[in-house]
């Protein structure tokens, strides 16, 4: 008597992910009888057994990713699927500063941005724009905390994103403002007293 067994079905599903993430691979191989199917991976140089496995990669690039599922009768079927891993980008931003009620330049100097890429601007966990620069008039002065949030959307499922966030500080106009005698006697000098100051408190240069 000869008994041929069924070769299993070998199948997987997994979600991209961005750098820094760790990937999530699921099996999902199925045989029609009752033997049972082991799931062998092989991926980064590395091979794993499991239904599901875990995978840290040290860098974007595209992989692949290879299943071998066996049964216990040694009846095997394997698939391989290409797996991307994204680049984030890396947000950053020059702040050119101002006196109040005039517009501060904030200069966006992103990196690793690509045709997906979109912006935030948040000032006080409110968002104030989405253009890739931005100038804004603030009408207070003092210090301030800028935030810019970089994402880029990939697909459905997987979004890269950066934050960064720096202090800037809005100036005040200063207050002119000084004393002086009224009335003096002749070769006496007039004296001058300077009054003039800011609200923040910043030095002032005459």
């Amino acid at each position: 008597t000869v008994e041929v067994f069924e070769n299993p079905i070998a199948s997987f599903g997994f979600d991209d992910v961005c750098l820094g993430q760790t990937a999530i691979f699921n099996a999902s191989s199925s045989l029609l009888g009752n033997d049972t199917i082991t799931n062998y991976w092989y991926v980064n140089n590395d091979t794993l057994v499991g239904d599901t496995v875990t995978v840290y990669f040290n860098g974007p690039n595209n992989y692949q990713v290879d299943l071998v599922a066996i049964t216990e009768n040694g009846c095997s079927d394997t698939i391989s699927q290409q797996f991307t891993v994204f680049n984030n980008p890396t947000a950053n931003f020059t702040i050119t500063e101002t006196c109040m009620d005039d517009p501060v330049l904030f200069n966006n100097t992103t990196a690793s941005i690509s045709a997906f890429t979109q912006f935030g601007w948040y000032y006080n966990n409110q968002l104030l724009d989405t253009t890739m620069d931005l100038s804004y008039i603030f009408n207070t002065p003092g210090s301030n905390t800028m935030t810019l949030v970089a994402v880029d959307s990939f697909s459905a499922t997987v979004f890269c994103d950066d934050t960064i966030s720096f202090n800037f500080f809005v100036h005040d106009y200063p207050v002119l403002a000084y004393t002086a005698d009224s009335l003096v006697c002749e070769d006496i000098p007039f004296v001058f007293t300077n009054q003039s100051f800011v609200s923040t408190n910043e030095p002032l240069v005459y």
